[in-house]
């Protein structure tokens, strides 16, 4: 049950509110808060990648949600300016130095999907969008095959 309440909690607190935040930066008229919140939603997107990838390693940490919950509110809040030290230390100088390898692997899959998806293949996916909704598209893709 404990486990459960701070998933939720985790949720609440890196990504209900930060979205709600990052709602009332954009809408503002400065652009400080904008860039802190970029900031932090690109750690959270790295975050994010690193757990899919050790997800298997840390079911088994203690009171990881726990912990986690404390570390995104150590990254957002305004007191700690966590996600920008984070990006500031490590991310932003890690893709400055890898920037053209990452870009032409970004330019390779978009053209290996572009060659992959037709042009029809994408007018008929949008027509079936268009006619039964996103929903239908993500309960078809869920299913098993």
């Amino acid at each position: 049950m404990f486990g459960a309440l701070s998933r939720v909690a985790v949720a609440l607190v890196g990504l209900a509110w930060p979205s709600y935040l990052s709602f009332k930066a954009v809408e503002s008229p400065g652009k400080t808060d904008d860039v802190q919140w970029l900031t932090y939603w690109t750690v959270y997107a790295f975050i994010g990648f690193f757990e899919q990838v050790a997800r298997e390693f840390l079911a088994y940490v203690p009171l990881y949600d726990e912990l986690k919950l404390l570390f995104l509110l150590w990254l957002w809040m305004p007191q700690f300016k966590g996600a920008t030290f984070i990006y500031e230390r490590y991310l932003a100088p890690w893709f400055k130095t890898n920037a053209k390898t990452l870009d032409s692997y970004a330019s390779l899959g978009q053209s290996k999907l572009n060659e992959v998806v037709s042009p029809e293949a994408h007018n008929q996916l949008n027509q079936y969008i268009q006619q039964h909704g996103v929903d239908a598209l993500q309960s078809f893709l869920q299913k098993p095959r």
